[in-house]
C-alpha cells in the first residue's frame, strides 16, 4: 500500500478526524456521510464484565 492511500484510509479514522477536521483536509459534512455509511455492528458485541478480582486470581 502506498503511503497516499494509507493516508486517505486514516482520512476517518477516529483517532484522527479531529486533525484533518482542524487542519481542512476533511469537511464535517463529509465525515458525517462517512459515519451514515457505516454499518451498524451492534448485534455482534458480545457484553463483557469486569470483576475486581484480586491479583486477577482465578
Amino acid at each position: 500500500m502506498d503511503l497516499n492511500k494509507a493516508l486517505d484510509i486514516l482520512k476517518f479514522d477516529q483517532r484522527m478526524k479531529d486533525y484533518y477536521l482542524k487542519h481542512g483536509l476533511v469537511t464535517q459534512d463529509e465525515l458525517e456521510k462517512h459515519m451514515k455509511s457505516l454499518d451498524d455492528s451492534s448485534n455482534a458485541c458480545e457484553p463483557v464484565t469486569l470483576e475486581d478480582k484480586g491479583d486477577f486470581a482465578d
